[in-house]
């Protein structure tokens, strides 16, 4: 049972904190959102397995991580997974961003362009979703560049189901499909991606027993404002790996243009979880 159905302590939102795992942004955006007016707390995957650090917690946000890590898979094991699902199933709320959004799904097959574009099909054990998970997004991804590490950042952009549009960061996550076995009325199927063939899911959310999950294919806590404020030309010519800054900067850029955007994205995020 959750600290807020007991009805004693505050509620205690926590970031799962691993190697490889893009927390900085995500961390920003809880505290400004929440402002005092919940606890957010860091926690890894040995809390969850050997310190039942979930039953102190109401929300359990999975971030995205770099590049195709599957760390938190591997430290979580499957026994950590179940513990999860479990958690979920008794009133607790997980949010999968990115790499949390395939870990939540039943199965997820990604397509690893660093080993000859092979397709890995992968069944977690923390999988809630009933569907697959499918990453990444083909025309968000440049296939040819292997070591520039913000060249598949992209402005995904998105359409809610009461048609507003919105934007946010996309950087190898996935779409979602349910599969013909769900109950559709379990799902609210919250954003599409408008500018992909087929609008495919980009974020969705599930109750699951007396709990919720949220899948989001996007980063909607990254923002552009902090690269974007920096001129290209102000970076010396001779340093290492030059265009890897003045690529991020590009896309720092791009994403800043579409900030009033990204806010709502992670403003309807934040809506699934009050």
């Amino acid at each position: 049972m959750s600290a807020t159905q007991e009805g004693h302590k505050p509620r205690t939102i926590a970031v799962l904190m691993e190697q490889d795992g893009s927390t900085r942004a995500l961390l920003e955006r809880l505290h400004e959102t929440f402002n005092r007016t919940a606890r957010i707390i860091t926690i890894d995957s040995n809390d969850i397995r050997f310190r039942n650090a979930l039953d102190d917690i109401d929300v359990l946000f999975i971030p995205g991580v770099k590049r195709t890590s599957q760390h938190y898979r591997h430290r979580l094991g499957y026994e950590g997974g179940v513990k999860i699902k479990n958690w979920v199933k008794n009133g607790g709320t997980a949010v999968g961003l990115c790499q949390g959004a395939y870990l939540l799904t039943k199965t997820f097959k990604y397509t690893d362009k660093h080993n000859n574009k092979a397709v890995r099909t992968i069944h977690p054990s923390t999988g809630i979703f009933e569907g697959t998970a499918y990453g990444p997004v083909e025309d968000y991804i440049d296939w040819e560049e292997r070591e520039n590490p913000f060249i598949d950042y992209n402005v995904a952009r998105l359409e809610f189901n009461d048609a507003a549009r919105g934007a946010a960061c996309y950087d190898h996550g996935p779409w979602l499909k349910l599969s013909d076995s769900a109950e559709a009325e379990e799902y609210n199927i919250i954003a599409r991606f408008s500018d992909i063939k087929d609008k495919p899911i980009a974020i969705a959310s599930r109750r699951y027993g007396k709990g919720k999950a949220i899948f989001s294919g996007v980063l909607p806590e990254i923002t552009g404002h902090a690269m974007a404020s920096i001129d290209e030309d102000s970076i010396p010519k001779h340093t290492p790996n030059r265009h890897h800054f003045t690529t991020g900067i590009r896309f720092a850029k791009k994403l800043a243009a579409h900030e009033e955007q990204r806010q709502l994205v992670w403003n309807r995020l934040m809506a699934e979880i009050k």
